[in-house]
C-alpha cells in the first residue's frame, strides 16, 4: 500500500489538529538530534511531494548526495525564488536578487552532507539546547549567502 499525503503528514507529526501539527513541526524539527532529521520533520506536505516526485526519482539513477543537493536546488529554485521572481519581474522589479533562496538551499544541503558525514549528532544535548544549534545554521548559511551574493 502507496503512503498518501496525510498519512505521511500524521507519520512525520502525529495526529491531531492542524494547530497541534504546526506545533509539533516546530517542536520537532527544531530539537532534531540531526540537521537531515529537521529537514525531514519541517513542511512534511511539502516534503512528500519532494520525495515523491524529485528525491525519490532522482535516487533511482544518482548517489543520495546528488539528489539531495538537486532536490534542495529544486525547491530553491521552483518553490521559492520563482514565487519572487515572476510577479516582481511582471511588476517592472529587477531588484530581486536571484536566485538567493537557490543558493541558500543548495548550501544547506551541502551542510546537511557535512553534518551526516562527519556524524555529528545532537543527541547529547537536551532538546530545547538544540534549538539554537539549528536556528545557527539557518542563519550562518543565510548570511553566508547574502555575503557572496554581495547583499551587506
Amino acid at each position: 500500500m502507496k503512503m498518501t499525503i496525510d498519512k505521511y503528514v500524521a507519520f512525520r507529526l502525529g495526529p491531531g489538529t492542524v494547530v497541534r501539527m504546526v506545533g509539533n513541526m516546530f517542536w520537532r524539527s527544531f530539537t532534531a538530534p540531526t540537521l537531515s532529521a529537521f529537514w525531514r520533520y519541517w513542511n512534511p506536505g511539502y516534503g512528500f511531494f519532494l520525495l515523491k516526485y524529485c528525491y525519490g526519482p532522482l535516487r533511482k539513477h544518482v548517489p543520495h548526495a546528488v539528489a539531495l543537493t538537486l532536490t534542495f536546488g529544486f525547491c530553491g529554485f521552483f518553490a521559492h525564488d520563482c514565487l519572487f521572481l515572476v510577479p516582481a519581474a511582471l511588476m517592472g522589479n529587477d531588484s530581486i536578487l536571484f536566485p538567493f533562496v537557490t543558493c541558500w538551499f543548495l548550501l544547506i544541503s551541502l551542510s546537511i552532507l557535512a553534518t551526516d558525514g562527519l556524524g555529528i549528532r545532537l543527541n547529547f544535548l537536551p532538546p530545547l539546547l538544540r534549538v539554537p544549534v539549528h536556528v545557527s545554521v539557518l542563519a550562518a548559511t543565510f548570511f553566508l549567502i547574502v555575503r557572496l551574493q554581495g547583499l551587506v
